[in-house]
């Protein structure tokens, strides 16, 4: 027969992804009976251990979607606790300086993103153009013209893929 042991921990667990998380579930064991854990994730492609120890356990988000933890008392195999894992990309907001320019033939001019998303995210883009043929964008966001009409650049969030801004560019 095992020991009675109980295991507490978080029904649900929303972590972004690129992001670490450290959960130490509370494990009630009598005296003399070890506390520890093991701790496996259904999908390690959603959700990855990085480091576990008997009690605690640090999880990355990977890719959105979802997985499941289970925490598996050592002391007694049959006591078992799932947690459900939810990773999501990063709230991130992109905005472009200018928004809106006109440049001449023969001159270049530079877009600046500004990028706000939760802490260790990415805050860099990439660029892109509705009309190659009117006006190209570096990837640092150097606007050149080539040949009068109007393009749309648009700057991508590397957090969030999701998240877009665009600017219109005059050629004159």
């Amino acid at each position: 027969t095992y020991p009675p042991v109980a295991i507490a921990a978080l029904d649900t667990l929303a972590i972004t992804r690129a992001t670490l998380r450290t959960l130490t579930p509370t494990v009630t064991a009598p005296p003399g009976v070890s506390a520890a854990v093991r701790f496996v994730v259904a999908d390690s492609s959603v959700a990855q251990i990085v480091t576990q120890s008997d009690e605690a356990i640090t999880l990355r988000g990977n890719v959105p979607g979802q997985t499941t933890l289970t925490t598996t008392s050592i002391a007694n195999p049959t006591v078992q606790r799932t947690t459900i894992v939810r990773v999501a990309l990063p709230a991130t907001t992109v905005t472009l300086s200018p928004a809106a320019a006109s440049v001449a033939l023969g001159s270049n001019l530079t877009i600046r993103p500004t990028v706000q998303t939760e802490p260790g995210q990415s805050t860099r883009v990439t660029w892109g153009t509705t009309a190659p043929t009117i006006a190209t964008v570096s990837a640092e966001g150097v606007v050149t013209p080539q040949r009068i009409g109007q393009a749309t650049i648009t700057a991508t969030s590397e957090a969030n893929p999701a998240v877009t801004a665009t600017a219109v560019i005059t050629v004159t």
